[in-house]
């Protein structure tokens, strides 16, 4: 390990990885897993990564066989095949003493991917769309010792869907990611009050506005985005100390969503999440 965390020496260096997962399924037979990775560190501050990978997930018993118990539940599609996906990542990093820099793309294409669709008054899963994105994540973290560390981050992210579909449906759902967010900004920082037990953290996530499921969209007859928000969070700790004799005594009080945002998730079958409002914990960790 070089002093930066990485499993070789400092400059001009390269390390590659590759690997191969063999699966049999009693239903759906031989699956063949893949990835192959390189990193390189041609000057001390710099490291370059690059990685492919390739993966399948088999169907649920519950979309295989599942039986309706109601009207709009769940029909089993006994002819569902797996759901595949072939990644390919790069990331440029720049780490020194007491800061670092990370920037990397991604690229995902699924195919095969499993979408819902109308079997008389109830659903079924069908392998009907494939779906690519392209996600940009940056990274700045600095700190002074272990008196004070902070970050801040962000994630961009671009998705198309090409659903299978025509009609009324594939005008409704369209070809834009639904669920996740296009844009996270995340930051936060720690600090430790120097020769004392106390440390405090304040942690911030802005995620912009997300697209109704496409359940959803349909319940309502339209397509509809849930608002932004920010989630912010916070906590106090007092650590090693000895209310027992040569035993270690922590506390931690924290606080979730300080702001009380009560902004909805998406959710399904035209119910979207509410949001827990703020709520305190406090715990006591005793070392005997």
């Amino acid at each position: 390990m070089n002093s930066n965390g990485y499993p070789f020496r400092d400059g001009n260096y390269l390390s590659v990885l590759a690997g191969v997962r063999y699966d049999r399924h009693n239903v759906f037979g031989s699956q063949l897993s893949s990835r192959l990775g390189a990193v390189t560190n041609p000057v001390p501050p710099l490291f370059i990564k690059l990685m492919y990978g390739s993966a399948y997930k088999a169907p649920s018993p519950l979309l295989l066989h599942a039986k309706p118990y109601e009207v709009g539940d769940v029909v089993g599609n006994t002819e569902l095949k797996p759901q595949f996906i072939h990644s390919v990542e790069g990331n440029v990093a720049l780490k020194f003493d007491y800061f670092s820099i990370t920037t990397g793309l991604a690229y995902n294409l699924v195919t095969d991917k499993a979408e819902f669709v109308q079997q008389g008054v109830n659903r079924t899963a069908v392998n009907l769309s494939e779906t690519e994105s392209v996600s940009w994540e940056s990274e700045l973290k600095a700190g002074y010792k272990d008196w004070v560390k902070g970050y801040i981050s962000s994630e961009l992210q671009l998705t198309r869907r090409n659903l299978g579909m025509e009609g009324y449906q594939a005008e409704l759902y369209g070809s834009e990611n639904v669920i996740y967010p296009p844009y996270i900004f995340r930051g936060g920082i720690q600090s430790q009050v120097v020769d004392t037990p106390l440390s405090a953290t304040v942690n911030a996530v802005y995620v912009g506005p997300r697209r109704s499921s496409d359940m959803n969209s349909l319940e309502n007859f339209a397509s509809y985005k849930l608002p932004s928000y920010v989630h912010l969070g916070a906590s106090v700790s007092l650590r090693n100390l000895e209310f027992l004799q040569g035993r270690h005594t922590s506390l931690t009080l924290s606080v979730s969503n300080i702001l009380n945002e009560r902004s909805p998730d998406p959710g399904f079958a035209g119910i979207d999440y509410p949001r827990a409002s703020r709520m305190f914990f406090l715990n006591i960790r005793q070392e005997l």
